[in-house]
């Protein structure tokens, strides 16, 4: 954990002076747009996201939409928001900033995410590493009751399957949501939990008048939903994935 008073500590005057004035400085709520100054060729994603309220959630770059991917991936989290936060403070000549992403767990915290390659962290003079802006985010986020955090590719990388899993199933989930069966939800969440059909192979099977988009997009449901577990953090998904309805311990898989 970085220990802001000794980052703090570190700073001279001035310095300290513009973190206390960007500590006080307004805020809004977002999503907030990209400019399109900003939306960069080959580095803008847009995804349809059932957890920011089934809508497109932009985002700035590959990074940041993996760590959305991600949000999504996690029963745990039940929100998640791209572009959360607008600070309307001075940091250095930027004229105000925002964070990039958003969780919300069941518990009811949210958390606001700088999204940030390792390459851009800075070695303070403290021993910690963070983004080189830190100093003034915690300080505003203490100043004004909020919880922050970063996400790097280091952070995304022990995820990496369970995230890759997550951009193919994702697509079959948000239609589900869209359109849902909820007659056909029940049949299938039934058939695993009694142990009936234990992969979507088998699922299809017992339903073969139903297209197998369908089938599998149902099933994305129930695991977006955390109803229906699945090894997605170990292994690459597929029509042979075993589905379970107790929870299912990668690590000790």
């Amino acid at each position: 954990m970085i220990n802001a008073a000794n980052v703090y500590e570190s700073l001279n005057t001035t310095e300290l002076a513009a973190i206390e004035r960007f500590s006080r400085s307004l805020s809004a709520i977002g999503p907030h747009s990209i400019p399109k100054s900003r939306q960069v060729k080959n580095e803008y994603h847009k995804f349809h996201a059932p957890k920011a309220g089934h809508q497109l959630v932009e985002c700035e770059s590959g990074l940041e939409s993996l760590a959305m991917f991600w949000g999504e991936s996690r029963p745990e989290i039940t929100a998640i928001m791209a572009q959360p936060l607008r600070i309307y403070g001075a940091i250095g000549k930027r004229p105000y900033h925002t964070l990039d992403v958003a969780f919300t767990f069941c518990d009811g915290r949210t958390i606001y995410y700088e999204v940030k390659p390792e390459k851009h962290l800075k070695v303070h003079a403290d021993g910690s590493v963070a983004p080189a802006n830190w100093p003034y985010i915690t300080a505003w986020a203490e100043a004004n009751g909020f919880e922050v955090g970063f996400i790097t590719e280091k952070t995304l990388w022990v995820h990496r399957q369970q995230i890759e899993n997550w951009r193919t199933l994702l697509p079959f989930a948000a239609e589900s949501y869209l359109n849902p069966d909820p007659e056909l939800e029940s049949a299938l969440y039934h058939l695993i939990r009694n142990g009936d059909a234990w992969c979507i192979a088998q699922l299809e099977e017992r339903h073969p008048n139903i297209e197998p988009e369908v089938i599998t997009g149902h099933v994305a449901k129930l695991l977006h939903k955390g109803d229906v577990t699945a090894y997605l953090q170990s292994e690459p998904v597929s029509p042979s994935t075993q589905l379970n309805v107790e929870e299912v311990n990668d690590e000790a898989a």
